[in-house]
């Protein structure tokens, strides 16, 4: 498996991750390890393949290293067996952490599509999360088991959805409900037919897994025309969205659109 990260690299990547808790917290507040976490993931096979954080909005000196971090773990084996079931996805594990107090910490299963190198965090009853707030370490090794397990049944998941075609009704249904959870009540709003426009040769066809990653890189990565109309002038203003580049909210936004796709789609 390519691209492993060392623990060297993560301290240059993710400094934050590897700071001490923050002077400003109470003694009740007791850092769940980062490090620690990497290291037994390693041991279970899991390696970090990539790594993120956050700036603070803070840049006073005392704040700067204590931001929000985001790593990126894969199993050889689990990977060569939904490259094998599915043909175009990895299953990848995702921890976010912080060392300043504002989060707890968080691990979620997730899929990373290779066709367009853009993670979605899958969160659903089946997939599962975990969510600790900061009082001490735990066990993660019983939820990186449940995890692996529900890994198969994402794989079968993924494979329903290639296996059904949308209709044109469906997928302007499904533009509407997936852009209501970014653009719900803005002035401008998408454009549907822009949404569902093929930007990449692995993204044709109609079945509702192509077509769920196309409404998903427009969630995510913006880049479609948004429309405006002005009653006082009749003119219709157009402008393009920007990538949502916050990670909470990039997370939280794939996680509501697979939602939308299970109501929809799969139910």
């Amino acid at each position: 498996m390519s691209n492993i990260l060392t623990n060297d690299q993560l301290r240059q990547i993710i400094p934050s991750a590897y700071s001490e808790k923050a002077t400003w917290l109470s003694n009740n507040y007791k850092t769940i390890s980062t490090e620690n976490i990497v290291d037994g993931m390693r041991e279970r096979g899991w390696y970090p393949t990539s790594a993120k954080e956050t700036g603070t909005r803070n840049s006073g000196t005392a704040k700067k290293h204590y931001n929000f971090h985001m790593i990126h773990f894969r199993n050889e084996e689990q990977t060569e067996r939904m490259l094998n079931k599915v043909g175009d996805s990895i299953p990848e594990m995702v921890l976010i952490n912080s060392n300043n107090g504002s989060r707890a910490f968080r691990f979620e299963a997730g899929i990373f599509r290779l066709v367009c190198s853009n993670g979605m965090v899958i969160k659903d009853a089946d997939f599962g999360s975990i969510r600790q707030v900061h009082m001490g370490e735990f066990d993660l090794n019983p939820h990186i088991d449940k995890f692996v397990k529900n890994t198969i049944k994402t794989g079968d998941k993924i494979l329903e959805l290639q296996n059904i075609e949308l209709d044109t009704e469906t997928q302007r249904e499904l533009v509407k409900r997936a852009m209501d959870i970014r653009f719900g009540g803005a002035k401008f709003q998408p454009v549907v037919d822009d949404v569902l426009k093929v930007r990449r040769q692995g993204d044709q066809g109609n079945n509702g897994w192509v077509v769920t990653n196309r409404v998903q890189e427009a969630l995510i990565r913006g880049g479609v025309r948004t429309q405006f109309h002005c009653l006082e002038s009749g003119e219709t203003i157009y402008r393009d969205a920007g990538e949502v580049k916050n990670l909470r909210m990039r997370n939280e936004y794939n996680q509501k659109l697979f939602n939308v796709v299970d109501e929809l789609v799969l139910a």
